[in-house]
C-alpha cells in the first residue's frame, strides 16, 4: 500500500503544511469515518483502546499492543505510480503458516483488540487468505482489510463480505478510466466499478455489518475535482474518505511534496498504539522508519518468529521512543526528526 497522509490546512494544490500532531484537526477532517467507527467498533474496542489512537499521551503506556497491522504478503497485483511496492525495496514473499501461527499466538496472549490486514501488497493474493482471515476473526474483536479491490474471481467479492470484516477499506483513484489506469498500472476501471457495485449489493442484501469505506487517493492533478470524484464513488460505499498522496520517496510523480524541515519532531502516536508485522515476521519500530533510516525493512525491533509479541512491545528501543515522545526529548528519538508523524 502507498505511504500517504492527510493534507491539512490546505487551500491550494501547491501548498502543503502537514501537522502530524494536530489531532483535533484530524478528527474533524475524518469525522464521518471516525463517527462510523465509533458507533460500530467502540463497544468491541473499549473507550481507552479507541481513545489511545488519537490521544496516547492521555493514558499510561499499554502493557500489550492495542492493535496490530499484519502483512500477508508484499506482492501486489497492481503497480501504482506513487506506491513503494513496485520499487522492491525489501524482499518479496508470502507469510508462512509458522509466522501466522505466531501472530495468532501473540494476539491471544496479549488480548489484542484490533487487527488490520494491510501491508505493502494485496492480502488476497496469499493462497491461505481465507483461512488466515477466518482464524483472525476468531481471536480478535475488530478486524479490517485494506484492499485495491482488484478481484480476480467473482467469488472473492462475496467471500470478502462473508469473512465478517468490521471495516473494509477500498483504495481507489480518480473517477474515470484514463486517470485511474494511468495511476493504477494493470488496473481495469470498468471492472472495478462493476465489482464494487456487486460488493455493495451483496453486502446490503446479506444485511452485513461490514462497513465499506472507499478511500479516494487525491493527487495534485485531481485536487480541484475532489468533491466531484468523491461523489462518484459514494453509491458504492457506506462512508467516503480521502487521502492526499505524499511524495515521501522522492519519486517526483503526481504527488504532493512534504514539508521538509530539519528539527521538526511531530508528536507521534504510532509507538503507543500499534505494531506492524511484515510477511516474514519482522517488526519495525514504526511504518516510517524505513524512510527515516534508509533501511528497506525499517529499524527492526524484533521478529515474531523468534520473540514473543509481548517482549517486542516492551523492548528497550520502542520504550525509549515512547518515553522520548512523552518528555519531548528530541535527542532520544533521532529517527523522528523531520518525519511525517501520525
Amino acid at each position: 500500500m502507498p505511504v500517504t497522509q492527510t493534507l491539512e490546512n490546505t487551500t491550494k494544490k501547491d501548498q502543503h503544511v502537514y501537522q502530524g500532531d494536530n489531532r483535533w484537526y484530524r478528527i474533524w477532517y475524518l469525522r464521518k469515518l471516525y463517527f462510523n467507527i465509533l458507533v460500530k467498533q467502540l463497544p468491541k474496542l473499549g473507550f481507552v483502546n479507541a481513545a489511545r489512537t488519537q490521544f496516547p499521551f492521555a493514558f499510561k503506556d499499554a502493557i500489550a499492543p492495542p492493535s496490530l497491522s499484519v502483512e500477508f504478503t508484499n506482492y501486489c497485483n497492481l503497480s501504482c505510480t506513487y506506491c513503494t511496492s513496485p520499487l522492491n525495496l525489501r524482499p518479496k514473499g508470502l507469510m508462512s503458516d509458522y509466522i501466522f501461527d505466531r501472530v495468532v499466538e501473540g494476539i491471544v496472549d496479549c488480548e489484542v483488540k484490533r487487527v488490520r490486514v494491510i501491508g505493502n501488497g494485496e492480502a488476497g493474493i496469499h493462497p491461505n487468505y481465507k483461512e488466515y482471515i477466518k482464524e483472525l476473526r476468531r481471536v480478535t474483536s475488530v478486524i479490517s482489510l485494506t484492499t485495491n479491490a482488484k478481484f480476480n474471481k467473482e467469488a472473492f467479492i462475496y467471500d470478502t463480505i462473508d469473512a465478517g470484516f468490521d471495516q473494509l477499506n477500498i483504495s481507489v483513484d480518480s473517477d474515470n478510466k484514463n486517470s485511474y489506469e494511468k495511476l493504477r498500472v494493470r488496473g481495469n476501471f470498468e471492472k472495478l466499478v462493476g465489482d464494487l457495485k456487486k460488493l455493495k449489493e451483496y453486502k446490503d442484501g446479506k444485511k452485513s455489518k461490514t462497513m465499506i469505506n472507499i478511500r479516494v487517493m487525491i493527487s495534485p492533478e485531481d485536487f480541484d475535482r475532489q468533491k466531484e470524484i468523491m461523489d462518484f464513488w459514494k453509491p458504492f460505499a457506506d462512508v467516503i474518505s480521502k487521502q492526499y498522496v505524499i511524495d515521501i520517496n522522492d519519486l517526483h510523480t503526481d504527488t504532493f511534496a512534504t514539508d521538509a524541515r530539519n528539527g521538526r519532531f511531530p508528536a507521534c502516536s504510532l509507538p503507543f498504539k500499534t505494531l506492524d508485522i511484515q510477511w516474514n515476521g519482522n517488526i519495525p519500530l514504526c511504518s516510517y522508519s524505513f524512510k527515516q533510516s534508509g533501511l528497506p525493512e525499517g529499524v527492526l525491533i524484533g521478529n515474531i518468529g523468534k520473540t514473543s509479541l509481548q517482549e517486542i512491545w516492551n523492548g528497550p528501543l520502542i520504550k525509549q521512543y515512547r518515553d522520548a515522545h512523552r518528555s519531548r526529548n528530541e535527542a532520544s528519538m533521532p529517527l523522528c526528526n523531520n518525519c511525517m508523524g501520525t
